[in-house]
């Protein structure tokens, strides 16, 4: 499997190293080509080994083909180039050859040949995963491909040797197939280095740079190209799961077994036993699962087998690294690069720097890896450094294959020989010193656990925003003593930076902790606090109070240990009835008196929250652990006033608590932080105290708002303006202050535009995800918020928490990270990082079992993600909390100057960024934050777009036409537009009208130029010059046009939209001009014409359209598109919809016989002609074909937009010469105009963006360059809506590229329609009554069109482009069947009354279509509809209705035949599924059997059934040919025994059902017709079978159960009231069975449909027909018994739920009807299987299968010959057989 079996090696040549990892190389000498490099062990090479079969007659070929003036091999010789132990699947051979040239004299070659060991075991596995396939097409495919792409940005780089085929001499020798021959890299100096050593520092960083090159060529390629071929893609072993498994655990299986036999023998190895033992039991499994790529992740072609044997490197003369290659690429496989980043860390890199500088290598890989990305010019979403890390937690599978298979073998020593291997493998002493070291960071990573998939995040909540800096410090103590070490059995080592120095980095030690000066808190107590308030606490609290003896309030901290709040000690000597005195000390919490807190307490109370947790949660919390028998304490006790507050309402906003001090609490010295031990004192009360919060909701339900959302509430701008006010100064001060800091600087732009995005990051992470593990944090988890209690040995006994101001229920990440950051030395915080989380993760475990938490149980490994997902915890509190913490006592550190700006907050601030312990930290902190990713904002990951094409240039031509001008055009008509608009006007000197535009430049209508020159008043000659754009002269181009609203469409836009469009801007701030200047003629005709502005004079001027558009004239384009789209959309959302011209489809029932005319398809023909005669019409013909013959259809299904998606006014006809730009005299464009709104429509913007970018710009860059089009444009889009404050939701790039793909009829459409005008030759004849001419000069017209070579040339690039996006794949069941229903009765207006019922509001119908609903081969009865209708509503919205018209077809038969199912399926509807619903309803149960039906009121003599369509629901259709899951076969069932419960209770309750019902559609009645399908499906059938392997056990019943099959069907179906009988739904397959899903996939409902067959009988027919017919093919064998049980179980409960009281049988008894009916199992795989499976296909009409005919005995054939149905019939006709339910006679 690559990381354990295949140790593949090309030992070219190989050199020990010191034991030193640091010493220095020596120049490698190669006394001899033919032998190996010295190692650092004896050299085993067995010649034995060399296959007889290679030959120097083999190389003839490669040598003529690769050295120049070959003349002949003068010698040639073969032998092992690996020793034992560096090779395990595969023979690596050295071939030395001398050749001779044709100058005479002699060059010496050498190749690496790789062959397959001739064992079983190999030539078995090359039949299962041929890896030499696999290696070739890597090395002469991608690899040369890779390579290419980065010398075409100037850069040399080699990823692997040169690799070479054979083709002549494989026709002689078939084995050269499974043979891998490269160039011999030793002749240039590279080698392997000494695996036993592993690599160093500067060496791994070379790999990873290497590594991240290769990458981001593989991901760019993809983009570029497009998916990678099935070789790279498809699963390691096989799409067979169980087999691959089985395979897998054969490899993985002996390793697995002697680890664990082994885990004795390593330190501590024990403990992790159990873990590994789950672990492997499921890593087949999970690794076969993550081994297939996520398309939503960053995905590359991995190498597969990223290990020291297969990186060979080059050095300098003095030792130096200069370069290194990979080779044996059998394993490659396209996915996260994770795998090989973890692959080759774990198994390749020292142990000295493995594990210590893992972050260190993450974010060097990353690093170089976006580096190139961008150099190539990646065009897809950049996968950031946090993702990358959480990524390598979700494929942690890699690292324990890696550590447990791969690396035994890399650190193997052959010296130890008197061993034996497999004993050698883990007992080594340098296996072990590495692996006693990896197994505890494994496990402290998470990465030891079996966990579920979960790796995919939504958006997530913050905790309260930590503003409280109030401490409670009770006899602040300074430490005495430094940190204490950690015990070196517990963490391991983490990752800190590395410099890119070799030697291990040294850290300066902390400073010295000086005991810090006390700075008195000289705030005066309140004045409004008394004794008397007190009184009533001491009655509560205090047994014999009598009364108060002496009361004093003082200050209890410092000043610099409190910020928000003022913390006072209320110390009381209290007389008790026996006249003792007893000394009482309370800690008092009360606000600061400033205006600025007074502020902060309208907004939110923090003291009703601080009481709320002391008085209320916490006892609870604490009782929760009581009645488990723990006694926990988490805080101190506290009081409420209640009558006091009657008399001083201050008191509200106050804490009141005992004081801890009296019990021995203490804060310890915050400067000094918490060291290793007391650290995880507080992990674990923390742990407690989530795990109790977590167990209490689930045992309670949801918290009080208050602590549900913070003390903010539910609006997180209110919290983030006191965040802003805080982060914001502070930000700047830290910022400008990166200089003063060791190596920061660099930080400088990521802090930067992390603190841009940081306000909406934190609303952004402002709710708790519901699908992640949450607890009520702390908020405010910093050091002087704990309160420890010491033995007189200073042993620590205890730790509380006090503060409790900022509570907020979220994930526990928030209180973790606030706190490891915030509060623990800086010795441990960051090497002991990963053990910190997983300690608390343990105690976390172990507290939610303990309290029995039933909900599911956080994993650590989803715990360390998390993380990273709310790492902004982690630098919010380094940046803002810690220069708090750290900072030495001050007088000025108060609430004011935290919060403040004015010069004193400034000097504070500066003093929290420029003390040297803050220094000291955050040196060491940013490093590790940046290696982690954490200085990036997390953005959930995105899944990759699809690619562009790569395509080459056009080329140019010009053009002209001639036109008419209408007689009623003059120069009277513009006198008063003159002096209206010219002020200076007084007559018309000179009126000139020519034609504006050439032939084929402008097809709907025609553009005269009307220039005139006028004297003006002061006697001089002025000019002016207008467009006038009127419709063709001929007859029939004019009523299409005016059918079209082409003019009432551009009259409406230029006269009314586009000015409020250009207003919407100019109110904003930004002018736009859309188009030029419209006028009206006040005296002209009432024909349609439009007068515009003439752009020409102005300097705009068209692009010359069969040149096409460049790169800046495209992007001038889409940006104006974007700025008409952005207003349009704007303009929808505030005024509501636009004129019915603009908003209303063109395309619907009323208008089918306009555009499905002789002419169009006349149109449609010789288009098709075209695209047959394509290049490459093969693949895409067929589909392009479909799609033009079904035209209507689509466009009136894409004419109905969704109004609950983006959408705006499209321009409709955005083309080149509906372009006008405006030039500078540097050729740059200075403006950009669009004309021609004749088409313009309200609907999808991938209207516009299609016809625009597949019509207009240049052959070059029309394709490569359209996804960068769209993010052009969508960056242009998104900048707009914001500036015109749009209040919908904006769709990211993402969502555009998915509306394009939704929305695909506009590409094809283009490229057969559009794209051939746009580029065809001028000539005099280019018009509308041409193209629809079907007279010779018409269709050599269309020849022209759609024949020229320009036009081949793009669609044969386009076409094929379109397919591979999926864009011709438009759904078969929408286009129109060649025996589609005349509707004509259909009259869209009948749905009005029907919607009106339902609608109070409703107004009118807008819009309708139809659309046939299945696919062929889907649906053999009735026709099915998809009826879709748009209405508006009186308040001027709108609203979509579906439907599913369901119409029988008019096949002759008599009235009373089986096949007459109208009457019945009616009644099943409209009576029985409602009736049986109620049934359900009165015994407290909802359940729904089938969509609802509706009638129309009107009398309509047609068969109809009308109903819901589900899919506007979210239902679906499971796919036929697949067949049905466990889960989903359970549902049906589960459904099925409901339906056959309520037809028992229906029938004891009402009698029998009509006879009707006791006809099934095999009858009497229908015999005839059943003969003729019988005997053709016997000849079909036989033919197959005859085939089947096996076939003669039960060959010889089948003819006679054939030939008695119809006789047999018909008896068994008469009804024997003896038997349990039940009203069977007799048709009950996958196409009648629809299914909805929650948003895991799990289903949530399951629907009934076509009752059409209902029969009353026995209920095997049901079970049968369900059981053979649907499920997949394993579940119908193997779970057969299962799924009879399961149907049973649920037949019981329902029918005991419905009260029935009559028979129902036992499972035995229900297995006995089953074996009674046997026809119906046989029957259902003999004929309705063959439906099931059958290949989509229209042919499958069902008057076919009722006639004897050559036709239909090719439908037969077909069916039967049908591969799917061959396996599935081979498989179960035998199972049939061995149950007896083949023997009929």
């Amino acid at each position: 499997m690559g990381q354990s079996s295949s140790k593949r090696k090309h030992k070219c040549k190989m050199k020990s190293r010191g034991v030193q990892m640091h010493s220095s190389l020596e120049t490698i000498r190669n006394e001899n080509e033919d032998h190996l490099t010295h190692l650092t062990y004896p050299i085993h090479v067995d010649n034995n080994l060399v296959p007889g079969w290679i030959n120097k007659s083999q190389f003839l070929e490669i040598l003529s083909a690769n050295v120049p003036e070959f003349s002949k091999i003068e010698n040639f010789c073969i032998k092992p180039a690996t020793t034992a132990g560096e090779n395990y699947s595969s023979l690596i051979l050295r071939i030395s050859i001398d050749v001779k040239l044709t100058d005479k004299s002699v060059k010496s070659m050498s190749f690496m040949m790789k062959v397959p060991h001739e064992s079983a075991k190999m030539q078995q596995m090359l039949k299962t995963v041929n890896f030499f396939t696999v290696e070739n097409a890597t090395y002469t495919e991608l690899i040369s491909r890779f390579e290419d792409l980065y010398k075409s940005i100037g850069m040399n780089i080699k990823f692997a040797p040169r690799a070479y085929k054979f083709t002549e001499s494989l026709k002689k020798e078939p084995k050269l197939a499974n043979t891998v021959l490269m160039h011999d890299l030793s002749q240039d100096g590279y080698r392997n280095v000494n695996r036993l050593e592993c690599l160093d520092v500067e060496q791994s960083k070379m790999v990873l740079r290497k590594l991240a090159q290769y990458h981001a060529a593989g991901a760019h390629c993809r983009v570029i190209n497009g998916p990678y071929p099935e070789l790279f893609t498809q699963p390691m072993f096989g799409s067979n799961k169980e087999r691959a498994i089985s395979i897998l655990e054969g490899i993985m299986g002996p390793f697995k077994k002697m680890f664990l036999e082994h885990l004795n023998f390593y330190k501590d190895g024990e403990k992790y036993s159990e873990k590994f033992a789950l672990l492997f039991s499921k890593m087949s499994r999970k690794f076969l699962r993550l081994s297939t790529f996520d398309p939503t992740e960053f995905n590359v072609i991995n190498h597969g087998d990223c290990w020291i044997n297969n990186l060979l490197f080059k050095f300098g003369s003095k030792g130096e690294l200069i370069d290194m290659i990979f080779v044996d690429f059998q394993l490659p496989k396209y996915g996260h690069p994770s795998a090989d980043l973890l692959n080759f860390i774990m198994t390749s890199v020292h142990i000295d720097y493995k594990l210590k500088y893992f972050d260190y290598f993450i974010k060097y890989y990353h690093d170089q890896l976006i580096e190139h990305l961008k150099l190539l010019e990646y065009e897809d979403r950049l996968p950031t450094l946090a993702e990358l890390h959480m990524q390598i937690y979700k494929y942690g599978i890699w690292a324990i294959t890696a550590s447990v298979m791969v690396l035994p073998i890399v650190l193997l020593d052959q010296n130890e020989e008197t061993r034996e291997y497999k004993s050698q493998l883990y007992t080594n002493e340098r296996y072990k010193a590495n692996i006693e070291q990896i197994m505890p960071w494994l496990d402290n990573r998470g990465l030891l656990e079996k966990s579920r998939s979960f790796f995919a995040f939504n958006s997530t909540s913050v905790m309260g925003h930590n503003n409280s800096k109030s401490k409670h410090s009770y006899n602040v103590e300074p430490a005495t003593q430094k940190p204490q070490a950690q015990p070196q059995s517990q963490p391991q080592p983490s990752t800190e930076p590395v410099d890119d120095a070799k030697s291990k980095i040294k850290l300066s030690p902390a400073p010295a902790a000086a005991t810090p000066p006390v700075v008195i808190n000289s705030t005066p107590a309140p004045e409004w606090i008394n004794e008397a308030q007190f009184v009533e606490i001491l009655k509560q609290t205090v047994p014999q109070f009598s009364k108060i003896q002496s009361f004093s309030v003082k200050p209890a901290m410092g000043a610099g240990e409190n910020y928000a709040t003022l913390m006072l000690r209320v110390s009381i000597e209290a007389e008790l009835t026996d006249k003792t005195v007893k000394p009482i000390s309370y800690m008092m919490k009360v606000p600061h008196d400033s205006s600025q807190m007074q502020e902060m307490l309208q907004m939110a109370n923090f003291f009703d929250i601080e009481n709320e947790c002391y008085i209320d949660l916490i006892p609870k919390f604490e009782q929760l652990y009581k009645s488990k028998g723990l006694d926990i304490t988490f805080g101190p006790r506290a009081y409420r006033f209640e009558e006091s507050q009657k008399t001083e309402p201050k008191l509200k906003s106050t804490v009141l608590m005992y004081d801890l001090g009296q019990d021995g609490y203490r804060n310890v010295n915050r400067l000094e932080c918490l060291d290793f031990e007391q650290a995880k004192v507080v992990l674990c009360k923390l742990a407690q105290y989530h795990a109790a919060s977590a167990a209490y909701k689930s045992l309670h339900g949801p918290y009080s708002d208050t602590i549900m959302y913070g003390m903010f509430g539910s609006n997180p701008e209110k919290a983030m303006a006191v965040m802003d006010a805080m982060m914001i100064p502070t930000q700047k001060m830290f910022v400008e202050n990166l200089k003063n800091y060791d190596n920061c600087e660099q930080y400088r732009d990521k802090l930067e535009k992390y603190f841009s995005k940081m306000h909406d990051m934190f609303i952004a992470l402002g709710q708790a995800n519901p699908n992640e593990f949450n607890v009520i944090n702390h908020g405010d988890c910093w050091v002087n918020n704990f309160l420890f209690k010491f033995d007189p040995s200073g042993q620590l006994l205890d730790m509380l928490f006090v503060d409790f101001q900022n509570p907020r229920y979220g994930h526990p990440s928030a209180d973790v990270l606030y706190f490891i950051m915030t509060s623990v030395h800086i010795d441990y915080k960051l090497k002991d990082f990963d053990y910190f989380i997983k300690y608390y993760h343990d105690q976390l475990i172990k507290h939610l079992q303990l309290l029995e938490y039933k909900e599911r149980l956080p994993k650590l490994v989803e715990l360390q993600m998390e993380m990273y997902k709310y790492g902004s915890w982690a630098l919010m509190a380094s940046y803002l909390v810690l220069p708090v913490v750290l900072l030495d006592p001050t007088e000025t550190a108060t609430f004011e100057n935290f919060l403040g700006t004015g010069e004193s907050a400034a000097d504070f601030k500066k003093q929290m960024y420029t003390n040297k312990r803050f220094k000291h930290y955050i040196e060491q902190m940013l490093p590790w934050l940046d290696n982690r990713g954490l200085l990036e904002v997390y953005e959930p990951p995105q899944a990759v777009q699809a690619p562009a094409v790569p395509l080459t240039i056009a080329t140019p031509a010009k053009a002209e036409l001639d036109s008419n001008v209408p007689a009623w055009v003059n120069s009277d008509q513009f006198k008063q537009l003159l002096k209206r608009n010219h002020s200076d006007f007084k007559e018309i000197l000179d009126f000139r009208v020519k034609k504006a535009t050439e032939a084929g430049d402008n097809y709907s209508s025609i553009m005269l130029s009307v220039d005139i020159e006028y004297q003006a008043v002061n006697g001089q000659s002025s000019s002016a010059s207008f467009m006038l754009k009127v419709p063709p002269a001929s007859s029939a181009s004019a009523v299409m046009l005016d059918f079209m609203l082409t003019f009432k469409k551009e009259m409406t836009m230029y006269n009314d939209v586009i000015p409020q469009l250009e207003q919407l801007y100019q109110q904003a701030g930004q002018p736009v001009v859309f188009a030029p200047k419209s006028y009206k003629l006040q005296n002209a005709p009432e024909s349609d014409h439009i007068l515009l502005q003439n752009l020409r004079p102005a300097g705009f001027k068209n692009a010359d359209r069969l040149q096409g558009l460049n790169i800046k004239e495209t992007e001038k384009v889409l940006a104006k598109l974007a700025l008409l789209h952005a207003a349009s959309a704007q303009l929808y959302v505030t005024k509501g919809p636009y004129a019915d011209c603009l908003d209303k489809s063109l395309y619907n029932e009323s208008t089918r016989p306009f555009f499905e005319n002789p002419q169009s398809k006349s149109f449609v023909a010789f288009n098709t002609e075209a695209v047959r005669s394509f290049k490459g019409s093969e693949l895409f013909g067929d589909k392009v074909t479909k799609i033009l013959e079904n035209m209507f259809h689509w466009e009136a299904k894409a004419g109905i937009y969704d109004d609950t998606q983006f959408n705006c006014l499209n321009h409709g006809d955005c083309w080149t010469n509906n372009v006008m730009f405006k030039y500078d005299a540097q050729g740059e464009i200075v403006d950009t105009l669009f004309v021609d709104f004749q088409r313009s429509t309200f609907n999808s913007p991938a209207l516009d963006l299609y016809y625009f970018l597949l019509s207009s710009p240049s052959f070059d860059i029309k394709l490569e360059k359209f996804d960068y089009f769209v993010r052009y444009y969508h960056t242009e889009l998104q900048r707009n809506l914001e500036l015109l404050k749009y209040p919908r939701h904006i769709p990211s790039l993402k969502e555009l590229h998915t509306i394009l793909l939704k929305n695909p009829l506009w590409a094809p459409i283009t490229v057969a329609t559009v794209m051939s005008a746009v580029l065809l030759d001028p000539t005099a004849n280019a018009s509308i009554d041409t193209m629809l001419a079907n007279d010779e000069e018409g269709k050599q017209f269309k020849k022209k069109l759609f024949q020229n070579d320009r036009y081949r040339q793009h669609a044969e690039a386009l076409y094929p482009w379109l397919n591979h996006r999926g864009l011709l794949d438009l759904d078969d069941g929408d286009t129109k069947s060649k025996d589609d229903l005349d509707l004509d009765w259909l009259n869209f207006q009948h749905f009005a009354k029907l919607i009106g019922e339902e609608e109070p509001l409703f107004e009118k119908i807008l819009e309708s279509a139809s659309i046939p609903a299945t696919k062929p081969g889907d649906n053999y009865g009735a026709k099915l509809l998809k009826v879709d209708i748009k209405v508006q509503l009186k308040d001027n919205t709108t609203k979509n209705y579906a439907y599913m018209l369901k119409i029988e077809p008019d096949i002759k038969m008599d009235e009373n035949s089986a096949f007459n199912m109208v009457p019945k399926e009616h009644e099943v509807y409209e009576k029985y599924v409602p009736a049986f619903e109620q049934l359900y309803q009165e015994a407290g149960l909802s359940i729904s059997f089938s969509p609802r039906t509706y009638r129309f009121n009107q009398s309509i003599d047609k068969n109809y059934l009308l109903m819901e369509n589900l899919q506007a629901s979210g239902f679906t259709m499971a796919d036929r040919m697949q067949g049905l899951d466990l889960e989903h076969t359970k549902c049906a069932l589960k459904k099925l025994a409901q339906w056959h419960a309520a037809s028992l209770r229906y029938k004891e309750l009402n009698g029998p059902y009509p006879a009707r019902y006791d006809d099934g559609m095999i009858c009497e009645k229908s015999r005839e017709l059943f003969k003729t399908i019988t005997k053709c499906c016997e000849k079909a059938f036989l033919k197959t079978v005859r085939d089947f392997k096996g076939v003669e056990e039960y060959e010889h019943k089948l003819e006679p159960l054939l030939k008695a099959y119809l006789d047999t069907t018909i008896k068994d179906a008469q009804i024997d009231e003896q038997e349990f009988n039940v009203l069977n739904h007799a048709d009950i397959w996958t196409n009648n069975i629809m299914f909805k899903h929650d948003q895991n996939g799990q289903v949530q409902e399951t629907y009934l449909l076509d009752h059409q067959n209902t029969k009353y009988g026995n209920v095997a027919q049901d079970l049968y027909f369900f059981l053979m017919s649907s499920p997949q093919l394993e579940l119908k064998i193997e779970q057969f018994d299962y799924l009879i049980r399961w149907y049973h179980e649920n037949l019981i409960e329902n029918a005991q739920l419905l009260k029935y009281t009559g028979f129902v049988p036992d499972l035995k008894q229900l297995h006995s009807i089953l074996l009674k009916h046997p026809i119906y199992a046989a029957g259902t795989v003999i004929t309705t299987l063959t439906i099931c499976l059958a290949k989509r296909n229209e042919n499958l009409a069902s008057d076919l299968f009722l006639e004897e005919s050559p036709a239909s005995d090719a439908l037969y054939n077909q069916l039967y010959s049908n591969e799917l149905y061959k396996t599935q019939a081979e498989r179960i006709l035998p199972w049939l057989n061995r149950r007896g339910l083949l023997d009929l006679v």
